[in-house]
């Protein structure tokens, strides 16, 4: 089976990828794949070194950031307009059997797959304003291709549900599917780790870009919070991509006034195997985390969890996994910070232990493929 794969950004984001990651497990079935790409970028250039076919045709997402002038939607309303022509050109004259729509922030594959009598899937990875802080060009068709769709894909429970009440449902409704993860990348073996709550300073990691969904100063508060005590000290590395300057700033300032040694801020790193051999607990402190890739990553890894409690976060951390705390409030951050921090060394064991086995089974790649591959035959049956 030929199936398009139609990414939203040429960047390297989680969306990317997981693709990046389906991709390498389905080679050696039937699907000839061929990925579309809006423009070019870092992610076109890990596709020609992994010899995977694709296609740049220049369109717009649908993504409409709040301070975003109006002129900027017109213009990719009119982008658009041309791409359409030439995405259902590229469609008829490479014969796909499929269209998979990658991320609910592009919606030309969808709508010219739909225009072509061509089944296409439609898969949705984020809940736009609550995680990402955005909101969509067209929300009405976005629905409507969502609807037409021959089959929807969610990341999680959590993000199948809400897209239920934001999108409605397709013919098939909506697949919780989690993502795939090779946990070969991130399992870090004990002799090669810090021991968990070994040492005299408590190591924490946030990782992931900088906003304000993503809840870093909440963090730094919580960190700042729990030192006053004096009982142990605690320290808290943030590491991600600068996503809302304004909010970087408003972290920087409030970090400078720390004492030292309390919170370092890092630039993106692509492989946190390093600073997670050195952390004791992980944070998600995301409202709404649609999957959380980061959470699977550090389990796998064998930090202790804390996440808040909202998104698909709880679904992950559920039956002594990890901790959750009620979101942006500073204090039951702290509190379960401090929790995790007072385990005896068997209870850290344990939880270590459920998280990485409930990670290496429910996140197995060759898994995801199959079922990814179940729902493709389903589909063209």
């Amino acid at each position: 089976m030929k199936v398009c794969y139609v990414t939203h950004m040429p960047n390297l984001t989680g969306a990317s990828q997981s693709l990046l990651d389906l991709l390498r497990c389905l080679e050696g079935t039937e699907v000839e794949p061929v990925v579309l790409l809006g423009r070019h970028g870092p992610l076109e250039e890990v596709l020609k070194e992994r010899g995977i076919p694709y296609q740049v045709i220049r369109y717009a997402n649908e993504i409409r950031r709040e301070e975003s002038n109006p002129a900027r939607s017109v213009a990719k309303n009119a982008l658009n307009l041309q791409a359409k022509r030439n995405v259902k050109a590229f469609f008829e004259a490479q014969d796909f059997d499929l269209v998979h729509n990658n991320s609910m922030l592009v919606g030309i594959g969808m709508e010219c797959a739909k225009e072509l009598h061509i089944p296409y899937i439609a898969h949705v990875r984020e809940y736009v304003q609550e995680d990402l802080g955005l909101e969509l060009e067209h929300p009405k068709a976005q629905s409507r291709r969502l609807q037409h769709a021959d089959a929807a894909i969610a990341v999680s429970r959590a993000v199948a549900e809400a897209a239920k009440v934001k999108y409605g449902e397709s013919k098939r409704g909506i697949l919780p599917v989690y993502d795939g993860i090779e946990p070969e990348r991130y399992l870090i073996r004990p002799e090669d780790r810090k021991r968990p709550l070994s040492g005299d300073t408590v190591e924490l990691l946030l990782a992931g870009r900088i906003a304000p969904g993503k809840g870093q100063l909440d963090a730094a508060k919580a960190v700042a919070l729990l030192n006053e005590s004096g009982e142990r000290q605690y320290h808290l590395t943030i590491a991600g991509p600068v996503g809302t300057p304004s909010y970087d700033e408003e972290l920087h300032a409030f970090a400078d006034r720390l004492p030292e040694g309390q919170v370092t801020i890092l630039p993106f790193i692509d492989d946190l195997t390093a600073q997670r051999a050195q952390t004791d607990i992980a944070l998600l402190c995301s409202v709404s985390e649609a999957m959380g890739r980061v959470t699977i990553e550090s389990m796998l890894a064998g930090c202790l969890v804390v996440g808040a409690d909202g998104g698909a976060t709880p679904e992950l951390l559920e039956k002594g996994r990890g901790m959750l705390y009620e979101p942006g409030n500073i204090e039951s951050l702290a509190d379960a910070i401090r929790s995790l921090s007072e385990l005896s060394e068997a209870e850290v064991r344990a939880i270590v232990k459920r998280g990485q086995a409930f990670a290496k089974e429910t996140f197995d790649l060759p898994q995801y493929a199959d079922r990814i591959l179940q729902i493709y035959r389903e589909v063209l049956q």
